[in-house]
């Protein structure tokens, strides 16, 4: 009797990867669930609605039980701190605009679940992503594209995965509609099928990342001068991470006119504001790039980019280097922010993706 494929399914206790766990086992692998403890504490709590949290950690494990399969809680709590919740903390206090979830991604899940393929000799990991895995047989080579459901598709969180990652992950949900993995819960008498969706930031209490930040690193929070384009001064700003591109909340500046944030000076404490039409771009540049297809750039092509998780993707000319891309907005795009993701896309495949700097 053939040996079943082992799978490792990473459980975060919500209803997508409990599903998957449930599909997995129902397609006769071996299913084994990791749930990765990535508590962020203050005075001793962790965030009540925190995807991340002693209650996702136990909603995994009834599932595990239910489901009869082996569960493990893999403590990477020091590591998160440390390149996700600093880089946060970093990333706000020069002025850029982070995506803690990509970075998480590439830095933490991927990679440490990778590491326990080998210990536990697994043949796949799984996760509850919305987005598709094709393989290419004419170029052997595998593809990623957008998930079937245009709302929850979760593809621009993922394009820093290799080819390496991409030939042993599973997401089986790119498939599906949220709509229909939520009956798939009620079904298999999941008890996660009524938790509620993670929230976006799921170690920033209230989602109140001003204050999260103004905690961990007060001095940051220093005043400032809000100039125009032409270097005159209209006011005074209590502390850069307090403002993102395309921002016109507390400025409170005494002009007729509304104003917002079109530059962030970082290197002279200064926010530079302008009116609506001075937050449009043509060109970007983006750099710490990864080409889903392999190391080598696609060159100039036309295709669609994403600067924003939930903005509809623009068209643009990107022209591709090995480590960057020169990118022109076929029509010119809104509150570019430096630190952000931009992720490439030709039709519904992932070309790739970097940070736009």
């Amino acid at each position: 009797m053939p040996k079943k494929k082992r799978v490792i399914v990473a459980m975060s206790g919500g209803v997508d990867s409990s599903v998957v766990a449930a599909l997995l086992r129902e397609k006769d692998f071996e299913v084994v669930g990791v749930t990765l403890d990535l508590r962020v504490e203050k005075d001793g709590k962790t965030p009540a609605s925190s995807c991340c949290g002693l209650d996702a950690i136990k909603s995994a494990e009834r599932v595990a039980h239910k489901l009869g399969i082996r569960h493990y809680v893999l403590n990477l709590r020091r590591q998160f701190e440390q390149t996700v919740v600093q880089d946060f903390i970093s990333e706000y206090s020069r002025g850029r605009t982070p995506n803690p979830c990509v970075r998480c991604n590439q830095l933490v899940k991927f990679g440490n679940l990778f590491q326990k393929l080998d210990e536990l000799d697994a043949d796949f990991l799984a996760t509850g992503h919305y987005a598709r895995i094709v393989f290419d047989q004419k170029n052997e080579i595998y593809e990623l594209f957008r998930g079937m459901d245009p709302v929850k598709d979760q593809s621009y969180f993922l394009w820093p995965l290799t080819q390496e990652v991409l030939a042993r992950t599973l997401m089986p949900l790119g498939e599906f509609e949220k709509r229909k993995v939520r009956q798939m819960a009620v079904s298999y008498k999941l008890a996660a099928a009524q938790r509620p969706e993670s929230q976006e930031i799921c170690f920033v209490p209230d989602q109140d990342y001003i204050g999260f930040v103004r905690e961990r690193n007060p001095e940051a929070f220093q005043r400032g001068p809000i100039q125009d384009s032409s270097g005159r001064r209209l006011g005074e700003h209590d502390g850069l991470p307090a403002f993102t591109i395309g921002q016109k909340r507390r400025l409170k500046l005494k002009v007729p006119e509304v104003h917002y944030v079109i530059r962030i000076k970082a290197e002279e404490n200064a926010l530079i504001v302008g009116k609506e039409s001075d937050l449009s771009r043509k060109f970007m540049t983006v750099e710490g790039i990864n080409w889903i297809r392999g190391d080598s750039s696609p060159g100039v092509f036309i295709g669609r980019i994403k600067i924003r998780s939930q903005q509809a993707p623009a068209e643009a000319v990107i022209r591709g280097f090995t480590d960057r891309a020169e990118v022109e907005f076929i029509e010119k795009q809104r509150a570019v922010a430096p630190g952000q993701s931009a992720v490439f896309y030709r039709g519904e495949e992932v070309v790739g993706g970097g940070i736009i700097k």
